[in-house]
This record gives structure tokens, C-alpha cells and sequence, in this order.
């Protein structure tokens, strides 16, 4: 981002002041042929134009308004995804969640690392890294889920990791006619600390399930 932005930056401000500078002298040759003309004919009640340095001056202005409305844009849209991502969570919501069975989730692998990848029993999870600064890792976990077609599917979902723990349950009803279901967390966790990701599957309706059921059809547990 801040490539970006000092490579626009030198890029524009070189062709604002040509702008203003060739307009300025352009109009400083009318501006001069139109003050000599009223000289010549001694006519006093003309309507006077603008000096040249003020029309100058009205022009950067505009260039500067205009590049502040562009640029604005482009800072939203080329804005470190992770930083997005992770100022939503926080020791008191270390995880969030999401769940679909139409398209499968996808990150930007240019800010993660991939950790490690587990496929066992119809549940393929893959984890991904964020390189950070901060105090906590942030990581993204990317699966896909076998599923019974035209069937609800429940899902509970519990996150381990030094006291930042979180667990998530919901169940799958809106569309369910397809065989695949696909999910995507991000979660905190302290460096250098076992953290373990738990994902339990019940085909049918969610029910009396809670984070505490364990009568699941299919269950895997990742730890890293």
C-alpha cells in the first residue's frame, strides 16, 4: 500500500505542476493580448478577467480535489486484506465464522503462509498463516465438508488456544442440495502455544446440539 501510493504520488505531483504551469502561460498570452486590446482602445467599462496566477491557483486546486477523490478509492481497495481481517477479532473474539454450499471460500495467498493441510473423513480443512507483528498469530482455516445432498447439515466448530478460547454452531438449511459445504475461520492465538481447532458434523437439523454434544456422524480435530 504505501508502495503504491509513493509510486502515485511521484507519478502525479511532476504532472500537476506541468498542468498548472502550461496553463498559467497560456492564458497569461490571452490575458496580455486582451489587457493590451483595452489599453489601445482606452475602453475602461470591460469586464476585467482573472490575473493568471489566480487562475493558477484554481487550477491546482481542482487537481488536488480531484486526485484526493481518486485516491481515496484506491487506498480502500488495495489495503492489506490481513490488517482488515484481524482488526475484527480480539482476546474477547478470538474466531469468526462463516458457512456456505455454493462457493468455495478463497484468501489472497499473498499476505498467508499455508501451515499445513488434513483431509479425514470427507472434511478437508487447510490452515493459513498471516505474518504479524503483533502479539497474536492470525490464522485462517479453509474447509470443505462432505455433506448428505437435500439434507440439513450441523456444524459446531471450537477453537483451543491459551485461555482464547471460542466455540460456534449453526446449521445449514437455506440451500442444502448440494454434496459440498464449505467454511472459512480466522482466529487468534499466542505464539509459541499449542492451539487445536475441533470441527463436528450432525447430519439433520441442529436440534439439542451444543458446543458440549459429542454424538457427531463425523468429526476431526486439528492440532498445531
Amino acid at each position: 500500500m504505501q508502495m503504491l501510493t509513493i509510486s502515485v504520488s511521484t507519478l502525479l505531483i511532476p504532472v500537476i505542476l506541468v498542468i498548472t504551469i502550461a496553463v498559467f502561460f497560456i492564458y497569461k498570452a490571452f490575458y496580455d493580448k486582451h489587457t493590451n486590446q483595452v489599453l489601445e482602445s482606452g475602453e475602461t467599462k470591460k469586464r476585467k478577467w482573472i490575473a493568471p496566477w489566480g487562475l493558477a491557483l484554481i487550477v491546482l486546486g481542482a487537481q488536488l480535489v480531484l486526485v484526493a477523490g481518486l485516491m481515496f478509492p484506491i487506498y480502500m481497495f488495495t489495503v492489506d486484506s490481513s490488517t482488515v481481517a484481524s482488526s475484527q477479532l480480539s482476546s474477547d473474539m478470538p474466531l469468526t465464522f462463516d458457512v456456505n454450499d455454493k462457493e468455495r471460500f478463497v484468501i489472497d495467498d499473498s499476505y498467508y503462509e499455508e501451515v499445513t493441510t488434513l483431509s479425514e473423513d470427507g472434511i478437508t480443512v487447510t490452515i493459513y498463516k498471516s505474518p504479524s507483528e503483533s502479539e497474536m498469530y492470525y490464522y485462517v482455516f479453509l474447509g470443505e465438508i462432505e455433506k448428505e445432498r437435500n439434507w440439513p447439515m450441523s456444524l459446531c466448530i471450537k477453537f483451543e488456544n491459551a485461555g482464547h478460547d471460542a466455540s460456534l454452531i449453526c446449521e445449514l438449511t437455506a440451500v442444502c442440495d448440494g454434496d459440498k459445504a464449505y467454511f472459512k475461520c480466522e482466529a487468534l492465538a499466542e505464539p509459541d502455544v499449542p492451539a487445536s481447532l475441533f470441527i463436528g458434523i450432525k447430519n439433520g437439523p441442529i436440534g439439542g446440539m451444543s458446543s458440549d454434544f459429542t454424538d457427531f456422524d463425523k468429526d476431526v480435530k486439528l492440532v498445531f
